[in-house]
This record gives structure tokens, sequence and C-alpha cells, in this order.
């Protein structure tokens, strides 16, 4: 798991016009979705406590919220709703405030990606 972490900071911080907030933005982002993935694989475990699952929840709505305050340009709508999503179980109130208003703003800037979702640019072209 290290391994593919530390290539990833190699290749950021090595990568001629790649800005270093935005590495470090996406690394919080997949340590979040991991959480949150982990989170999930978790809930088919019958012996595996709830409370240990809302631990991953929380994790991964801080690594979100890192990612958002660092640069939140690593979004993408279905990133957004995730967020949304991770914050709302463990019923952070700012944070699904932030994403809420995130999500707004993102789907007036956006107006492609929010009706086709990550496919926009393609079925733009058709």
């Amino acid at each position: 798991m290290k391994k593919p972490l530390l290539a990833l900071f190699f290749l950021g911080f090595t990568c001629a016009g790649c800005s270093k907030s935005s590495w470090i933005a996406k690394f919080y982002v997949v340590r979040a979705e991991n959480a949150f993935t982990k989170a999930h694989a978790l809930r088919v475990k019958p012996d595996f406590p709830p409370q240990k699952r809302l631990e991953y929840f929380r994790s991964a709505c801080r690594d979100f919220r890192k990612a958002y305050a660092v640069d939140p340009r690593v979004f993408t709508l279905a990133r957004i709703e995730t967020a949304f999503d991770t914050c709302l179980r463990v019923e952070d109130r700012e944070s699904v405030a932030l994403f809420r208003n995130f999500q707004e703003e993102y789907t007036k800037a956006h107006p492609t990606e929010a009706e086709y979702g990550d496919a926009g640019a393609w079925m733009a072209m058709e």
C-alpha cells in the first residue's frame, strides 16, 4: 500500500507543470475514497461492529475536507456526492453544508457533467 503512495508523491513532485497543492489534494481524495470503500465492504461482515465502520466514514469525511481545503479543483461531481454522503453518515453538519453548497456551485459551473455525469464530454460530442 505504501509503495503506490510513494510513487504517486514522486511523480507529483517531479511532474512539470503539476502543482504541489493539486497532488496533495489528490492524495487526500484517494485516502478518503479508500476509507469509504472499506467502510462499505465491512457492512457485509456480521461480526464487525457498526461503530468501527463509522470510524472509517469519519476518516473519509476528514480527508475529503482536507482535499477541499487544499484544492477543490480535484473534485468531480461524483466525488462531491461521495463526500456529501460520507459526511452525512457521521452527522458532520458543517461538512454536509459545505459539500451541499459546493455541489450547487459545481453543478452551475459544469452543467454538462451535471446532466450526463462524468461521461458528459462524450455525450456532448454525439
